[in-house]
């Protein structure tokens, strides 16, 4: 009998082969018992683990947060690599040997309301208390909970630990090693989805 499959069958039957790769043979392990070279089902599972590291599941909300920084004409944030613009700043990110962004506690400050932020990021105008004679606006991003998760690509959330029962605080780091300027990339990529909302 003949089987026909759609186009996306064929795609999604193709993909996996490219995934799999071909057979592989088993050798025997001197210590014992047998041991596949290039486990499969191994690779298969870190490629899974990786894509979903890297972005958000379908259907996934990104967490909601806001960050103060400069914005454009087109009254999107200013992407850079110094204070407040969409970005991180060299002591706000650690490095391997090889020049990778690492996970670690260091990231993009965040919080999941302006109100929250520092008042050294803070404009006179949006709080009496502002310190900050910067000309910024409050953006805000997402729509999720304000809990770790992936927020882009290769990019996830790290809330900081509750202080007087509120999460005040959080960080967007890398997910996983990356080359430092394709974690610039990656953050500049989230700029068209940054709001102004100065909204108490």
């Amino acid at each position: 009998m003949l089987v026909h499959y759609t186009a996306q069958e064929l795609r999604l039957q193709r993909n996996r082969a490219i995934i799999a790769g071909p057979p592989q043979k088993k050798y025997l392990d001197p210590g014992g018992g047998a041991r596949r070279v290039g486990d499969d089902a191994g690779r298969l599972a870190r490629y899974n683990h990786d894509k979903l590291r890297q972005t958000a599941t379908k259907g996934d909300r990104v967490p909601l947060i806001y960050r103060t920084m400069r914005k454009d004409d087109d009254d999107k944030p200013t992407v850079g690599q110094v204070f407040c613009t969409l970005g991180v700043r060299p002591n706000e990110i650690d490095l391997d040997v090889q020049n990778n962004a690492i996970p670690s506690d260091k990231g993009m400050s965040v919080a999941p309301h302006w109100q929250l932020l520092p008042f050294v990021v803070l404009p006179r105008r949006l709080h009496s208390a502002g310190r900050c004679t910067v000309p910024v606006h409050s953006f805000r991003r997402g729509e999720g909970q304000f809990q770790q998760a992936a927020c882009g690509n290769n990019l996830e959330l790290v809330p900081d630990a509750l202080r007087a029962g509120v999460v005040r605080h959080g960080i967007v780091r890398p997910a996983q090693a990356v080359p430092v300027a394709d974690h610039h990339q990656n953050l500049a990529a989230t700029r068209e989805e940054w709001e102004i909302d100065e909204n108490p």
